[in-house]
C-alpha cells in the first residue's frame, strides 16, 4: 500500500472523513482531498495531510490506536537511514 494509501484509509477508517482520489493538476499524480465544511451537500475539498509525516495528525493517529487498544512500542529492527519505524501490540482483550 503507497503512503497516500495508508493516509487516505486512516481518514476513512480511523477519523470517518470523506475522502475522494484526485489527480494533482500540478504533478499529474494521484492524490486525496477530504470534505469540509458545515454544508454537506456543498464541501469545500483539501489536500488529505500526510499522517506519517506531520506530527500533530501522528499524534491523533496514536491516540485513537490507544483508544483501540494499541500500545506503541519499541520496533524490534533498525529502520533504514532517513525512516522511522513505528510498531503497535494490541493490547486488547481480543488480541491473540
Amino acid at each position: 500500500m503507497a503512503d497516500r494509501e495508508l493516509d487516505a484509509l486512516v481518514a476513512k477508517q480511523i477519523f470517518g472523513l470523506k475522502v475522494e482520489e484526485r489527480t494533482n493538476l500540478r504533478t499529474g499524480q494521484r492524490d486525496y482531498l477530504h470534505a469540509v465544511g458545515s454544508n454537506p451537500a456543498e464541501p469545500s475539498w483539501v489536500r488529505l495531510p500526510e499522517f506519517p509525516v506531520n506530527t500533530a495528525p501522528n499524534l491523533n493517529v496514536e491516540g485513537w490506536l490507544r483508544h483501540l487498544d494499541w500500545t506503541r512500542i519499541a520496533p524490534t529492527r533498525k529502520a533504514p537511514l532517513g525512516e522511522v519505524e513505528v510498531v503497535f501490540r494490541n493490547t486488547g482483550t481480543d488480541a491473540p
